[in-house]
């Protein structure tokens, strides 16, 4: 999964100013004296104005209309079934899903080989014994209709796996997984489980002795995996994941080193999410990923990320031209470019070198500035309003009251040239409404779960 991660990582080396408090961090980032490849547009606002202020307000708007669109009494049927079903079905006698699974990883665990190492120091000898096995998933596999029912659980034969119990109403919810399509195996790590087996004094030396049972983890992935749960007529949920098999070149596929294109989707209580695209390819080749979230016919909330990385036997080399796309109620966005990534990383690092120098901070920090080009946006129209940047401040050091250099995110408004901190910004007074919205709305949540567990 290593290649989610460096995507992972571009994306907020991109957006690291909602999270960085200064240069010193880890994130991983970059300069072009070029710029980038800016494909936002960006131009200043010729028309409808907005303050600072006024710009509080929009965004608060939207942010108080994103949460409303959660109301936990849209989730209050599924939290009283979910209630019910744990209440009266917890102590069903699941003995035939236990030996059903039992059986299903038996058959899909294989030996490979047993080999020992030792370890000496000076007054001690660790000796190891690892013995290696494969485990291959087939989904394919997991077959059986489970039914609840005079409680115990009950199987039959079928080509799917499903669980079906009864509602407070005598209606059947089934919940079925259903695997379809060519498959592919692929590697998705392993695991490591250290048994200590004691130790013994001999000979001068502590004798410690380890048992370690490493599993490699193999999935045949079909190309198309389906769940949906049904109570009575009612379709609650249904989730989607499509891969393109045919983009795996390798029989042995590796999620860590090849490529690979994802899509899916998900639909639950009237709220869905949909991965347009999940794709990743080494060596420049072009990675992206695009999902939306929607409630009815109302848009959440949409994202995207694409960058060039180049990735090559695990190591990551860097990443050009790095573009995300937020939007929030179609009336928000937040959008830019890292041109480079691992030149920023290299900044970051040098910044933190030299601290106390004002000079050379202040440089590093300019550099940097050159090398991202994040803005905000109203409507989806291609008027950059603010604009966020790192900016250097002094500090004095409480110990030797010497001044040292750190750096901040801020955003930087078009209208009047004036720039915030984050913390300036965003704070408590200007966003109450926001804060006391989100408030009601986990009271809220809470209220549900409590009552559903009387």
């Amino acid at each position: 999964m290593k290649k989610i991660i460096y995507l992972l990582a571009i994306v907020f080396a991109v957006s690291f100013t909602a999270t960085v408090s200064s240069c010193g961090g880890d994130d991983d980032s970059v300069e072009n004296s070029e710029g980038g490849n800016n494909d936002n547009g960006g131009d200043k606002p010729t028309s409808e104005p907005m303050s600072p202020e006024q710009q509080k307000i929009r965004l608060e708007s939207a942010a108080t209309a994103f949460m409303e669109e959660f109301d936990a009494a849209n989730f209050e049927e599924v939290t009283n079934l979910a209630a019910y079903i744990s209440d009266v079905y917890s102590d069903y006698e699941y003995d035939a899903i236990e030996e059903w699974g039992e059986t299903c990883l038996e058959g899909m665990l294989d030996f490979v080989r047993t080999w020992n190492e030792t370890e000496t120091g000076s007054s001690w000898v660790d000796h190891y014994t690892y013995n290696e096995y494969t485990l291959l998933f087939k989904i394919a596999s997991f077959k059986g209709d489970f039914v609840a029912k005079n409680g115990r659980w009950k199987r039959t034969d079928a080509n799917y796996l499903s669980f079906t119990v009864k509602d407070e109403n005598g209606a059947d919810c089934v919940l079925k997984l259903t695997a379809s399509g060519d498959t592919k195996k692929v590697y998705v790590g392993a695991d490591e489980d250290w048994d200590w087996l004691g130790s013994q004094y001999d000979a001068g030396k502590y004798h410690y002795y380890y048992d370690i049972d490493i599993i490699n983890n193999y999935i045949m992935l079909p190309s198309t995996i389906n769940v949906t749960l049904y109570r009575g007529a009612e379709k609650m949920l249904d989730a989607v994941l499509n891969t393109d098999l045919a983009a795996m070149d390798d029989e042995n596929f590796d999620l860590s080193r090849d490529k690979y294109n994802i899509n899916a989707a998900f639909n639950f209580n009237g709220y869905s999410i949909v991965l347009n695209k999940m794709k990743y390819a080494p060596a420049g080749e072009g990675t992206e990923i695009s999902y939306e979230i929607k409630h009815g016919n109302s848009n959440l909330l949409t994202f995207s990320a694409s960058s060039e990385l180049d990735v090559e036997n695990d190591g990551f080399y860097g990443a050009d031209n790095n573009n995300i796309n937020i939007s929030i109620m179609d009336a928000v966005q937040f959008k830019g470019y890292c041109s480079d990534v691992h030149r920023l990383a290299t900044l970051l690092d040098e910044a933190d070198q030299c601290y106390d120098n004002e000079a050379e901070f202040k440089e590093c920090v300019r550099k940097m500035n050159k090398l991202i080009d994040v803005g905000l946006y109203y409507d989806h129209k291609n008027v950059k309003y603010a604009s966020v940047q790192l900016e250097a401040f002094a500090y004095e050091d409480y110990w030797d009251e010497l001044t040292y250099w750190s750096c901040t995110p801020v955003i930087l408004f078009e209208e009047d040239g004036t720039s915030y901190s984050f913390e300036e910004f965003f704070n408590e007074k200007a966003f109450r409404n926001v804060i006391r919205a989100f408030e009601r709305l986990i009271e809220d949540y809470d209220d549900i779960i409590s009552d559903s567990m009387r």
